[in-house]
C-alpha cells in the first residue's frame, strides 16, 4: 500500500505498478513540490483512507491506466467511486483548483461567470463554479420548479390549447419563500405549451420596443447593458392604467441556466434596483418612476419537437386585495386569460414581420446561441422514450443531468 507522507519520498508506490499504484505516482510527484499536510493515498486495492488538506492539483492519470474518479465528501475524506474505464470520459483529468490555473484561464472564467456562462466556465474549472455556489443555486432553483418546492396548492386548473398543447395553473397563498408560512404571497405555478420553436420564445424580452407594442401593461421598456443569452437586464416602465395611476420603473434581472446536455433551461428572474445598477457603472439614466414589487420569478423551459416547446412559470406576487377576491378571480378569469392571451403572444413572435427580421439579423448573436440549444436539447430528448409537457413535468435529476450533484473537489 502506498501511505505518502508530506516529508520525503514515497518507495511504496514508486514500487506499485498495478493501474491505480501508477496514478498514486503521478499524484505524489506533483503533490511533494506543493505545500500540504496529507496527499491522497491510493493502494493496489483501491482503498483511499486519508484526508485531503491544501492539496492545490490532482495529474490526470496516465493513458493506458484506468481512472480513478474520486469525490469529496462532507468530512473531506476522499474515496474512490468508480474505476471503471467505460467512465473515463466522465473524470479525463482530476479537478484542478482556481489558483493554480494560468492567468489567461482565470481571466477566461472569471468573464464567462460575469456573463452566467456557467456551463462553459464549468468546464475549465468545476470546483470553482461549485465553490461560488452558482451549482448549488442551479440545483435548488430545479428542485423548487420541477420537484418538492414544500408548497400545497389550494388548486390546480388544467386545460386544452389544441393542436396537442396544454396548459396548467396553480395556485397558494405563502410566506415570502415557499413553505415559509402565511399569507403574504399569492404564488402561481403556470405551465404552458407553446406552438412555437423554442429559440424564438425568448424574443419578446428580448426586443422589448416591439413588445410594448402588443404587450398593454408596458409604456416603455429597454435593455440595459450588452444583453447575453445567459444574463440580461431590462427596464420596464408599466402599469395597466399608468395614465390615472401612475407607472413603475422597474428593473429585471434574468440568469438563465441553458443545459446543453440535458435540453432544459432554467431561468430566474428578480428585481433589481435603479441606484444598485448606478453603483455597477450601468449608465441607466435619470430614474423616472417609482419602483413597483420586488419580482421573483422561476422559469423551466424546453424543446418538445422542432415546432413546439414549453414553457413553466413559478412566481408570487404581494397583492392587496381580499384572498376570496383574487381567489375568485384565478378560477374564473385566470383560465379565460391564458387561453385568450398566449396564442395572440405565440403568433407575434411567430409570424411578426418585425420580429421574424429582428431575429434573422441577431445583431447580438443571441438567437444563434438559442438555436444551437434547440438542436442540442431536441437530439437528447430522441434518446428517451419519456416526453415531457405543461402537464408532465421532468424530475429535478432529468433537468439537471451530471450536474445534479456535486462531484469534484472544492477547495478552499
Amino acid at each position: 500500500m502506498c501511505s505518502c507522507l508530506a516529508m520525503g519520498s514515497c518507495n511504496a508506490c514508486q514500487n506499485d505498478q498495478s493501474d491505480a499504484g501508477i496514478a498514486s505516482q503521478k499524484i505524489c510527484e506533483h503533490l511533494f513540490d506543493k505545500p500540504h499536510d496529507v496527499v491522497p493515498i491510493i493502494s493496489s486495492d483501491n482503498s483511499l483512507p486519508a484526508l485531503v488538506e491544501n492539496a492545490e492539483e490532482v495529474l490526470e492519470a496516465p493513458d493506458q491506466t484506468e481512472v480513478v474518479k474520486l469525490e469529496v465528501k462532507p468530512n473531506l475524506h476522499l474515496e474512490v467511486v468508480d474505476t471503471k474505464p467505460e467512465t473515463a470520459d466522465l473524470c479525463k483529468s482530476f479537478p484542478v483548483s482556481y489558483a493554480e490555473l494560468d492567468l489567461k484561464t482565470r481571466t477566461q472564467i472569471d468573464e464567462l461567470l460575469k456573463h452566467h456562462y456557467i456551463f462553459e466556465a464549468y468546464d475549465l474549472c468545476p470546483s470553482h463554479v461549485e465553490k461560488l455556489g452558482y451549482m448549488k443555486t442551479y440545483r435548488e432553483t430545479a428542485e423548487l420548479l420541477c420537484g418538492t418546492c414544500g408548497q400545497t396548492w389550494e388548486k390546480t386548473l388544467k386545460g386544452d390549447l389544441g393542436d396537442g398543447d396544454q396548459w396548467t395553473l396553480q395556485y397558494c397563498w405563502d410566506g415570502a419563500t415557499p413553505g415559509s408560512g402565511g399569507n403574504e404571497y399569492l404564488w402561481m405555478k403556470v405551465g404552458i405549451d407553446q406552438g412555437l420553436e423554442w429559440w424564438k420564445s425568448l424574443s419578446a424580452f428580448h426586443e422589448p420596443d416591439l413588445d410594448k407594442k402588443t404587450n398593454p401593461a408596458i409604456a416603455d421598456a429597454r435593455m440595459v447593458g450588452n444583453p447575453a443569452p445567459t444574463y440580461s437586464i431590462r427596464c420596464n416602465i408599466q402599469g395597466f392604467l399608468g395614465k390615472l395611476f401612475g407607472y413603475t420603473q422597474d428593473y429585471i434581472e434574468v440568469r438563465r441556466y441553458i443545459n446543453k446536455e440535458t435540453g432544459f433551461c432554467i431561468e430566474s428572474n428578480t428585481s433589481i434596483d435603479h441606484e444598485e445598477l448606478e453603483r455597477r457603472g450601468y449608465n441607466v439614466g435619470k430614474k423616472e418612476y417609482k419602483k413597483g414589487n420586488d419580482m421573483l420569478l422561476y422559469v423551466v423551459s424546453f424543446p418538445r419537437s422542432p415546432t413546439k416547446c414549453t414553457v413553466v412559470l413559478y412566481t408570487r406576487v404581494k397583492l392587496f386585495l381580499p384572498t376570496w377576491l383574487v381567489n375568485r378571480v384565478l378560477s374564473t378569469i385566470g383560465p379565460r386569460l391564458i387561453r385568450s392571451m398566449i396564442p395572440k403572444m405565440i403568433e407575434q413572435q411567430k409570424y411578426n414581420p418585425d420580429y421574424q427580421a429582428r431575429m434573422a439579423n441577431d445583431k447580438q448573436g443571441l438567437y444563434a446561441y438559442f438555436k444551437d440549444f434547440t438542436k442540442d436539447a431536441l437530439a437528447q430528448a430522441k434518446k428517451t422514450s419519456c416526453r415531457y409537457s405543461a402537464q408532465k413535468l421532468p424530475p429535478p435529476s432529468v433537468v439537471l443531468g451530471r450536474f445534479a450533484d456535486p462531484s469534484v473537489l472544492i477547495y478552499a
